[in-house]
């Protein structure tokens, strides 16, 4: 459920905590889709960090072309109920 806290280990085996902020859904090739956006939790008070949401995700790519265990995005928080996600500022983990 949202506001939920996850921990996701890190390739420094540093684990980092992040709560369920939000679930950007959309429609694609008539089909629905749904991803999770999350909410550094240790680095709240820092003030370059509280706006942003963190995603990440894996595509047809992982493992072949790109990292296996996916790619991240940071993603200003919006200030309504819509988002946009510009997968060109996709990256990968360290």
């Amino acid at each position: 459920p949202l506001g939920e806290i996850v921990t996701i280990n890190t390739t420094g085996n540093k684990p980092r905590k992040y709560r369920k902020f939000a679930l950007a859904q959309f429609n694609l090739g008539g089909q629905s889709h749904e991803l999770l956006l999350l909410q550094a939790t240790d680095r709240l008070s820092e003030s370059l960090q509280k706006n942003l949401l963190f995603l990440a995700f894996t595509d047809l790519t992982s493992g072949e072309d790109t990292y296996g265990a996916g790619r991240y995005i940071d993603i200003e928080k919006p200030e309504g109920e819509t988002v946009t996600i510009d997968f060109n500022m996709a990256y990968n983990p360290y």
